[in-house]
């Protein structure tokens, strides 16, 4: 592997040195479906209360959005006015906020809705509780509403992923109430409009089961503001539509109980997912993997350019000259954290045991939401206008270059994965008739065959009302919404979804050997 031999040689040197939006909104949104993409689909119905309710099965899931990344805030408003109106955040995106409230009012707050997922760990009844008596909820509604800059949240979606299997069956489902019952009086604020529920253990009835939580609301609640179910569905978690255990008979769906139910449903994951947990894996092979083509990065010697990006940024971070400065010394001293973001070179390197960093599709979450804002702020507020910034300058052009090559290294470890990914997704021919005709001018009419990626979210929004994806490019956005039509492929059969996941099972398990 590039990687493995690489940083040997690199660690030897180191260790050396209406309820919604309004009529008018409403039109304008088909109109844009109508006279600007035909493509992207919608689901027009009505909602517990009666009211209609008209949303883009597209939903853009901005976590992974952030303001140091110019093609991001671009990507949402292109996706946006051609169509897109539901957005989700569990991170409070500054790109939300600069969208909405940016002055130029590019875009109308009452043209979307709004889901925001919580972000408190909650791992058992007991923290369900508690965190109603300290008032998380309300707090984090209310940072919200302030970091976005909105008066009210469509939908607030209550996170369970990190659910324990090690509650009674009664205490889980009766605390989830209590917060509903909650969450009702902040309805009642005017904080939030509705509320749901998110988790990738409604994929497994014992732990978490959608039936029970409704049987258990509907006996100790009359609110019609639960609303919204989020849950994964990909080619490999596939649960939502194969295992048929709800209603009466035992024979409805994830998804067709929800709609029964009058519950909307969001696809959380359409091509992201981690490898069951049933087969026997070490803890780090236990990571994120997507349905997604990667570069194979043949034009290029990695090993040795990415040694070279890796001296440079070792070597300037040995003559930081912070170290020589006692007014610089002062105030890293007060903020010894910023040192960490200046050492990226160093980090790297001895990163090769931490799986956030060593697993593509973390590392790259990671590096735009948290790595490249910390390493500008930590220049910004040491160097500044300081006559030393020339070193500022130039270390934040080699970490660039660094982390480039890095991500390139990640992608050469995986490619031949992705190949297999590609070859087991087209399984039974699947999507032999699908072709498409590009959207860009630069490019050829020709009909060419759709990518892995578009395969796994036009396979996706088969398990649900909405998908939710992070296109990071405008040219993604019109992968997604221009050249490819949300349900319109027929459900492949079950021995589809099992042959794939044995497969890709069977491959992690002999790479892991």
């Amino acid at each position: 592997m590039i990687k493995s031999n690489l940083f040997k040689i690199i660690q030897n040197n180191v260790i050396r040195g209406n309820r919604y939006y309004s009529l008018k909104s409403h039109e304008f949104l088909l109109n844009k479906k109508e006279n600007v993409n035909k493509n992207l689909s919608f689901t027009n119905c009505k909602t517990k209360k009666n009211e209609s309710i008209s949303f883009s099965n597209l939903v853009l899931n901005t976590d992974y959005y952030t303001l140091y990344e110019s093609d991001h805030k671009a990507s949402m408003i292109h996706a946006i006015k051609n169509g897109c109106n539901v957005i989700k955040s569990s991170n409070n995106s500054p790109v939300i906020s600069s969208v909405l409230n940016g002055g130029d009012n590019i875009i109308d707050r009452d043209e979307l809705i709004i889901l925001k997922k919580s972000n408190i760990s909650i791992r058992n009844s007991k923290d369900l509780l508690e965190a109603i008596e300290k008032d998380m909820f309300i707090n984090e509604i209310q940072r919200s509403l302030e970091k976005l800059g909105v008066q009210k949240l469509d939908c607030y979606l209550l996170n369970l992923d990190k659910l324990e299997n090690g509650d009674s069956v009664n205490s889980i489902y009766s605390a989830i109430v209590d917060v509903f019952k909650h969450l009702d009086e902040l309805v009642g604020d005017g904080l939030i409009k509705s509320y749901g529920i998110s988790s990738k253990w409604l994929l497994d009835p014992k732990v978490l089961s959608i039936e029970t939580l409704v049987q258990c609301i509907e006996k100790n609640m009359s609110s019609l503001n639960f609303q919204f179910v989020e849950y994964p569905f990909n080619a490999y978690q596939h649960q939502a539509l194969t295992m048929r255990v709800y209603g009466r008979e035992g024979t409805m769906n994830l998804m067709d109980y929800c709609k029964d139910c009058k519950l909307f449903t969001v696809n959380s994951s359409p091509s992201l997912f981690e490898i069951s947990g049933d087969i026997k894996l070490k803890e780090e092979k236990k990571r994120l993997n997507r349905f997604m083509m990667v570069n194979y990065n043949a034009d290029k010697d990695l090993p040795k350019v990415l040694k070279e990006a890796f001296d440079l940024c070792i070597h300037l971070e040995t003559i930081n000259p912070i170290f020589k400065d006692t007014i610089q010394k002062e105030l890293v001293n007060r903020n010894p954290d910023i040192i960490g973001s200046l050492q990226w070179g160093h980090n790297l390197v001895y990163s090769q045991h931490n799986p956030k960093l060593t697993n593509l599709w973390t590392w790259k979450h990671i590096l735009s939401t948290k790595i490249i804002p910390t390493l500008h702020d930590a220049i910004v507020s040491i160097f500044g206008n300081h006559i030393m910034n020339s070193w500022g300058g130039g270390y934040k052009k080699a970490t660039s270059q660094l982390f480039d090559y890095y991500t390139r290294s990640l992608e050469s470890e995986i490619y031949q994965r992705q190949l297999l990914y590609s070859d087991l997704i087209d399984y039974q021919n699947l999507f032999e008739k699908f072709k498409i005709h590009s959207t860009s001018t630069a490019t050829s009419s020709k009909p060419h065959h759709l990518s892995l990626w578009q395969k796994s979210i036009m396979l996706s929004s088969l398990g649900a009302d909405m998908v939710s994806e992070y296109p990071v490019t405008q040219s993604q956005v019109d992968s997604l919404i221009s050249e490819i039509e949300f349900k319109s492929m027929a459900l492949p059969t079950i021995h589809y979804f099992s042959h794939l996941e044995s497969k890709i099972n069977k491959n992690i398990l002999c790479d892991d050997k």
